[in-house]
């Protein structure tokens, strides 16, 4: 009975390994290809059919409860700073063209690129340029969708409307 048991966390500490290693590689991928995050999105759906088919599995196991919620917790916290720092970096290297901009400098509000502007950008800022990079996300998808859906076929150019750069794909802004 006891060896069971012991067995059984090994498991759950060498799939909470496996887990780990998972969200490692869908963070480098959804970096990789932002405008297609489907296999994070199925990471973090795997993720939710293990953690409540082991729950329910091992109800009388409480160490294997507390590990998995603790493993799991854990986890999304790294991921997010870990992500956020990265897009630290990536909102602060762009910085540049979103304040040229006066539409991007009304849609984002001029407080938040002074904060990104800020030298003191520190560990709580994580959050805020990672929200702000969901917002940059979200109006990316916004003129995705209105340039490919509210557009008559003959008004879609190989040029972008706001840029006037040359698109490689006609139905797609990059």
């Amino acid at each position: 009975m006891i060896f069971n048991i012991f067995k059984r966390n090994i498991l759950v500490i060498i799939l909470s390994i496996i887990l780990f290693i998972i969200y490692e590689f869908s963070v480098f991928q959804y970096l990789s290809d932002v405008t297609n995050p489907i296999f994070l999105t199925r990471t973090f759906q795997f993720l939710l059919v293990f953690s409540f088919y082991y729950i329910f599995k091992n109800k009388y196991s409480t160490f294997s409860f507390k590990l998995l919620e603790i493993t799991t917790t854990l986890l999304i916290f790294i991921t997010a700073v870990y992500v956020a720092t990265i897009m630290k970096y990536i909102l602060s290297s762009m910085i540049g063209e979103i304040s040229n901009e006066p539409e991007l400098v009304l849609f984002f509000g001029s407080d938040f690129i002074d904060l990104i502007n800020n030298k003191y950008f520190g560990y709580s800022s994580y959050f805020i340029s990672s929200v702000g990079i969901l917002r940059i996300l979200l109006y990316k998808k916004i003129t995705n969708y209105l340039y490919n859906h509210c557009l008559n076929e003959s008004d879609k150019i190989n040029t972008c409307p706001s840029c006037n750069q040359n698109i490689s794909e006609p139905n797609k802004i990059i």
